[in-house]
């Protein structure tokens, strides 16, 4: 079979990369809308910047420019696509499944957008109405399109597990903290300035390292930094043991936990598209950070657009996080329950490949 894998995440490339080489092992042949590193193990057509595109509300002309390039890229393959597989490309899904569906080209979904946590039970019945394959990386994600229709909805686990976490925290009395601002230039742009506000609070003696993994988006942190007298030191990795994170939503708040690592969570967007959230769509969960949902409870500190106040109670709360050794004890008894909350296939990529090539 020919199949395509669109990705939009950073993220999803990787897990898109993994699924490349599996299906490639059982004979098929891949295709790709999405970065270099998914190109590596593809025959790339369209080339996706993942640092660039935006899960917003707006950004409608970018939208329709990548939109407007993917179905140029279909006409004008040679190749016939037996299947599309889209991976976690929130605010794009629909758009992408009606230029799919209008080539009469089957979709399968893998990672699919947040209807589940929102319990947009409408959005979720127009998904799995174009779908053929759901497949969802958490229970509840499961649970919530089963509901809808239960022979099209599959769940193999989270393939976050099957990487090697290595635990990272340390009991040194010097305290390094972690700042994980995103990897999309909306998300730093979004996060960075109200993170560097809370390091500012922070003691002086306290070592902090801002970690990205887009080297190509460290110069605009340099950027946002450059009124600061003492800037962090900027990475692409982890390089060395953390004590604390500050971290935006997402997976990488999942992998701080399932490293050990405590952390606090900031979901900072621009007020215009919290207000249009909050207030006209009425969008309304009890958690934001990966974590606290996928534990049904508030293991991270978590904050919607903290104010200026906040920033300072949020380095205090840190502070004083480090002069008790109960709330560290009680944070790994928790990381160590949701390690057992998430659970994943030993054959989760080949249970993948298998499902999506079955016509």
């Amino acid at each position: 079979m020919n199949i395509l894998l669109i990705c939009g995440e950073a993220s999803a490339n990787q897990y898109g990369s993994k699924l490349a080489d599996t299906l490639n092992q059982h004979g098929h042949h891949t295709y790709s809308f999405g970065d270099e590193s998914l190109a590596s193990h593809t025959t790339q057509l369209l080339s996706i910047d993942s640092i660039q595109h935006s899960v917003n509300f707006g950004s409608w002309k970018l939208k329709r420019h990548i939109i407007k390039n993917m179905r140029h890229a279909l006409d004008n393959t040679p190749h016939r696509m037996d299947r599309a597989v889209i991976i976690d490309f929130p605010g794009y899904n629909f758009r992408i499944a009606t230029a799919l569906t209008s080539l009469n080209i089957p979709i399968s979904t893998f990672i699919t957008p947040n209807f589940w946590l929102w319990n947009q039970r409408s959005m979720g019945k127009k998904l799995i109405t174009y779908s053929d394959h759901v497949i969802t990386i958490f229970q509840k994600e499961f649970e919530f399109y089963s509901k809808i229709n239960s022979t099209k909805t599959h769940y193999f686990g989270h393939p976050l597990l099957l990487e090697p976490i290595q635990q990272l925290t340390t009991g040194r009395p010097q305290k390094t903290i972690g700042i994980f601002p995103g990897s999309r230039t909306s998300e730093i742009i979004d996060h960075l300035p109200i993170m560097a506000s809370i390091i500012s609070h922070l003691p002086k003696q306290y070592s902090v390292q801002i970690i990205c993994n887009q080297n190509r988006l460290h110069p605009l942190i340099h950027s946002l930094l450059k009124s600061k007298t003492h800037s962090p030191e900027v990475c692409s990795e982890i390089n060395t043991r953390l004590d604390y994170a500050i971290s935006a939503p997402g997976t990488n708040s999942l992998r701080l936990a399932l490293m050990g690592i405590p952390l606090t969570i900031i979901g900072q967007l621009p007020f215009w598209v919290y207000a249009l959230a909050k207030w006209v769509l009425r969008i309304n969960i009890p958690h934001i950070g990966l974590p606290n949902v996928v534990m049904n409870e508030r293991i991270c500190p978590e904050y919607v657009r903290p104010s200026n106040q906040q920033c300072q109670t949020i380095a205090k709360n840190i502070q004083a996080f480090f002069s008790n050794p109960n709330p560290l004890k009680l944070f790994k008894n928790q990381t160590s329950d949701l390690r057992q909350r998430l659970c994943v296939h030993p054959s989760f990529y080949d249970c993948l490949a298998k499902l999506i090539a079955t016509k």
